[in-house]
């Protein structure tokens, strides 16, 4: 049986135990935790960020380096992309641990007071960067949708090699308190822009035209019921932790309201 003849449920478990898909993607965990592991001690070793050597792991363990190693099985290249393709969940726990964090570290003291420079580093980071991805796709000959998308993505700042640094290096300041609040104020840009240009690029795919509707009011709402979401859960979990005394069931709740 193959994967391709899959039809329903119960074929589809009787094919993961047929070849072991669990044990293969722990095996493929457990090799990663380890690679892992390893690199930070190099790193510690060697003195340079753990973020640096975890970066050079990931490039090593691609999918084009992986498959062109001659002595693995083509069963074996197989199954590593078949696992790595499923694990994307870890990504978007990660993000979501990664926004709690930077969300836990905001101070508001810092935005009130630095107000002014912080809106123009995080408008002039954001649309310059947008702006200039845009004409740089069109003079390279390819169509606006694609270049508004990739402008759009690339005003995202990719918090998580920040936020690692600063966690690593328990730094603490105003520096450390500014960079924070422009990471944080800054992917909250990067999604709007994002929620904004979707609708225009996938017109501009297939032509037709786009109401006022589906240009605003849908991004708002996406992002205003997120925010909402956010806020609603965080106040209850924040209340029913407050009344709690032991530790381990307090680390228990703020995992299960990020998850």
């Amino acid at each position: 049986m193959n994967l391709e003849g899959i039809k329903d449920l119960n074929e589809l478990k009787d094919w993961m135990i047929v070849n072991q898909a669990n044990d293969r993607t722990l095996y493929v965990v457990g090799g990663l935790l380890v690679l892992g592991l390893i690199i930070l001690l190099i790193s510690k070793q060697i003195k340079i960020p753990s973020i640096v050597g975890y970066v050079v792991l990931g490039i090593l363990l691609s999918f084009d380096i992986v498959t062109s190693i001659p002595f693995l099985s083509q069963s074996t290249k197989e199954w590593y992309m078949y696992t790595i393709e499923n694990l994307n969940y870890f990504a978007d726990l990660a993000l979501a641990f990664i926004a709690f964090t930077i969300g836990t570290e905001l101070s508001l003291k810092i935005l009130k007071k630095f107000e002014k420079e912080i809106f123009w580093i995080v408008i002039l980071q954001g649309i310059a960067t947008f702006l200039l991805v845009i004409f740089a796709i069109l003079a390279l000959g390819y169509p606006l949708h694609i270049g508004l998308i990739l402008g759009a993505i690339a005003t995202a700042t990719a918090p998580a090699p920040t936020v690692m640094l600063l966690e690593e290096y328990n730094a603490k300041g105003l520096l450390t308190s500014m960079i924070m609040v422009v990471v944080g104020v800054g992917e909250a840009l990067a999604l709007v822009i994002f929620s904004l240009v979707r609708p225009l690029a996938i017109v501009n795919y297939n032509g037709g035209s786009i109401s006022l509707l589906n240009l605003f009011l849908f991004p708002f709402l996406e992002i205003g019921g997120s925010i909402l979401l956010g806020l609603a859960v965080g106040y209850i979990s924040q209340r029913y932790i407050v009344d709690l005394d032991s530790k381990a069931t307090k680390t228990m709740t703020i995992l299960a309201t990020v998850v």
